[in-house]
């Protein structure tokens, strides 16, 4: 009897978690909406900015396949969105700069 049979493949479970087609579309989405208020018309210019080649993009928006966690953190550094949003949809698109300390916190922090 095999006992390699019925086994996970764990490595190749963490490297491609299983996503529901309902996730993917849903991400492909937000990615083509952010592009648009971007005010990137073009795939590819959009592509450019998040150094990604045009064909990779394109499966992207089209809900064909997810980007590397590298590629999420460029576009997030690149346009300001949150990952979390990108991904799920959920909470503040855009990320926040902390706020400045009031000077009543400044003077508590100095205490």
């Amino acid at each position: 009897m095999n006992e390699d049979r019925g086994r996970v493949d764990i490595v190749s479970f963490m490297v491609r978690p299983r996503v529901s087609d309902r996730h993917l579309k849903g991400f492909a989405e937000r990615l083509k909406a952010l592009r648009l208020m971007e005010g990137y018309s073009q795939m590819q210019a959009f592509a450019d900015l998040i150094e990604v080649d045009r064909n990779a993009y394109y499966k992207y928006e089209r809900a064909e396949s997810w980007p590397v966690p590298e590629t999420l953190i460029v576009i997030a550094e690149r346009t300001g969105v949150s990952i979390h949003w990108l991904l799920t949809g959920k909470g503040p698109r855009k990320i926040l700069d902390e706020p400045e300390a009031k000077p009543a916190d400044q003077d508590r922090l100095e205490a």
